[in-house]
């Protein structure tokens, strides 16, 4: 599947373990719209996994251990159908997300 910056995508998995929440604040709701501002290959800060991370528009949490954004797995969205992907950045490279402070 291809995703991209400024892709509108649906929650399909809003149910987080309470550990969550020692990372960030706040997390998509299911059913809900949301739309990718960073897109990035990231370790899971459980397993150490490598897998595709979103951080959405609409949910900002606040900065954790390296200066670094919490981001949620792709897994927990589908595109919304009628999505323009003309419209926006692909993304392919990973990268860190810095926070202001």
């Amino acid at each position: 599947m291809d995703w991209y910056v400024g892709q509108k995508v649906v929650c399909v998995n809003g149910k987080f373990p309470a550990h969550f929440y020692e990372w960030g604040d706040h997390v998509p709701v299911e059913g809900e719209t949301y739309t990718i501002r960073w897109m990035g290959e990231l370790p899971n800060g459980l397993t150490g996994v490598i897998g595709l991370g979103f951080l959405l528009e609409e949910v900002v949490n606040p900065s954790f251990g390296r200066n670094c954004e919490v981001a949620f797995h792709y897994s927990r969205f589908k595109p919304l159908s009628g999505a323009n992907p003309e419209s926006a950045e692909t993304i392919q490279e990973a990268e860190l997300v810095e926070v202001d402070s």
